[in-house]
């Protein structure tokens, strides 16, 4: 079996429970910052966390959220307060052992934000560097590098420099100096946010081609939503240092822990509510602030309070009034045409816009009346103090 493909096993069986051990585990890890105005963020809160071999770890979350801070720590570019770091079974980081293992010596590559290409070096001495640091002999190198920078797609411009290369084809020198030195953790530090957006489409394209090509563990910092279920095997969504909810992108997407993760990870609309009947089990019936009725199918204990949530995909709009239950009457405020998928209508209703995206072949107009639906199952609900 190929490595490529004995990682892709390795993470599809350690991932659902197995015994393999993880390439990076992360306990208990802290890094606190002070500010100016002598106000402490907590930057790291106490995580834990496992990566296993062959996949594509996201780490997802607004400015500020600690995702950054974490990767860093992981390379070794920011110290810790406590806690400990093991990364291919090496204690790269562990406070009560007092031990920190350098950024040069820990067994990842990494590929940052803005490149980080030596100016002066040709673009096969940048991806050469690596093998040469170690001491990696000519002729192998010549042929690694070689092999590498035909695989990323910069064959030819061996002997350009930075400075005469697009955005595009930076961050792909980038990449292949990541990976020509045969790291099996690569970390990745938003490498795609100063690139355009169709470069940007072709550049995650190559990184999941040559994830699977190769076999690396990769651990992804992002705040882009797209980039995040397009990539990530798994994804971590960050909030003040802590992981709100770990999981699969789909169960990320369609089963949020939290008002928190339903807003930052895809669109939902908001409409808070009182329960008003939780008699029968898996359901609860709750009222808007203008007196319709919504039922919502859900196992959670709440409290009276609460705020529904719906994705814009999940509406269903008709031209007449249909039987069943959370059914709104409203007029389309506005139809934006999204090219190549659908069209995103404003619909504004008793309590207020609300956003679906409709298929272009059902797509209503602008000022017409119509009725909106969505499903017991597709709404989601959370205690309003979540919100």
């Amino acid at each position: 079996m190929s490595l490529a493909a004995r990682q892709a096993t390795d993470v599809t069986e350690a991932v659902a429970g197995s015994s393999h051990p993880p390439r990076i585990s992360v306990r208990n890890l802290h890094k606190a910052f002070a500010r100016e105005d002598g106000e402490v963020t907590r930057a790291i809160d106490g995580i834990d966390l496992d990566v296993y071999s062959g996949e594509i770890l996201i780490l997802l979350g607004p400015s500020g959220c600690g995702k950054t801070t974490l990767l860093r720590a992981l390379s070794g570019l920011d110290s810790p307060d406590s806690g400990t770091i093991k990364i291919n079974d090496i204690t790269c980081f562990s406070a009560s052992r007092r031990s920190n293992v350098p950024p040069e010596r820990r067994p990842v590559s990494m590929v940052f934000q803005s490149y980080g290409l030596w100016p002066h070096m040709t673009v096969f001495d940048n991806v050469a560097y690596p093998l040469r640091a170690a001491k990696v002999a000519k002729a192998e190198i010549q042929q690694r590098v070689g092999e590498i920078i035909a695989t990323v797609g910069i064959d030819g411009l061996e002997q350009q420099y930075p400075t005469q290369l697009s955005g595009g084809q930076q961050q792909r020198v980038a990449l292949a100096r990541a990976v020509v030195s045969a790291s099996d953790v690569v970390l990745f530090d938003e490498p795609l946010s100063n690139v355009d957006a169709k470069v940007r489409d072709q550049l995650r394209i190559e990184i999941l081609r040559l994830q699977r090509q190769l076999g690396f563990t990769a651990v992804y910092v992002t705040h882009d939503q797209d980039e995040a279920m397009a990539l990530g095997t798994r994804i971590a969504v960050l909030d003040q240092g802590r992981i709100a909810q770990l999981g699969p992108p789909r169960e990320i997407y369609e089963h949020p822990a939290s008002a928190y993760v339903a807003r930052f990870v895809g669109t939902v609309d908001e409409m808070p509510a009182t329960v008003t009947d939780r008699s029968a089990p898996g359901q609860l019936h709750a009222q808007t602030e203008n007196g319709d009725q919504w039922l919502v199918h859900t196992d959670a204990e709440l409290p009276d309070r609460v705020v529904l949530m719906a994705r814009p995909e999940r509406w269903i709009i008709h031209a007449e009034r249909p039987e069943g239950p959370n059914v709104l009457a409203g007029e389309v405020n506005a139809a934006l045409f999204l090219a190549g998928s659908r069209t995103e209508c404003l619909v504004r209703t008793a309590i207020g816009l609300i956003r679906v995206w409709a298929g272009h072949g059902r797509a209503p107009s602008e000022g017409e009346r119509v009725w909106l639906s969505v499903a017991p199952d597709d709404l989601l609900v959370f205690a309003e103090e979540q919100s």
